[in-house]
């Protein structure tokens, strides 16, 4: 394949971000991290829905099973405030990393 066939084939990509994982800086590198991970995923209808474990978080705050969605900028934004209030099987991630003290 020439140089010209290959930057023809990558001009024809697109490469579309669908899917963000917003967690706590404080579980960077943590085996534990993907259980309090937050997922930012596209919608069908180009907007963000907030999900965590089966559940998504509404406008009004609270999680429930029907997702919601935000523009861009505010899911990222709301689920940046929402990491590290995240709460799994009871524990929050300061009670995770105060185990390992």
């Amino acid at each position: 394949m020439s140089d010209t066939t290959a930057q023809n084939s990558i001009d024809a990509v697109t490469v579309e971000v669908t899917k963000y994982q917003v967690v706590d800086a404080a579980l960077t590198g943590h085996r534990d991290l993907r259980l309090f991970a937050l997922q930012v995923q596209l919608t069908g209808d180009g907007r963000w829905a907030i999900h965590h474990q089966g559940e998504y978080l509404g406008e009004d705050g609270r999680w429930g099973p029907e997702a919601h969605g935000f523009d861009h900028d505010t899911a990222l934004e709301r689920a940046k405030a929402e990491a590290p209030r995240v709460v799994v099987n009871g524990l929050t991630i300061g009670d995770v990393l105060a185990r390992q003290r």
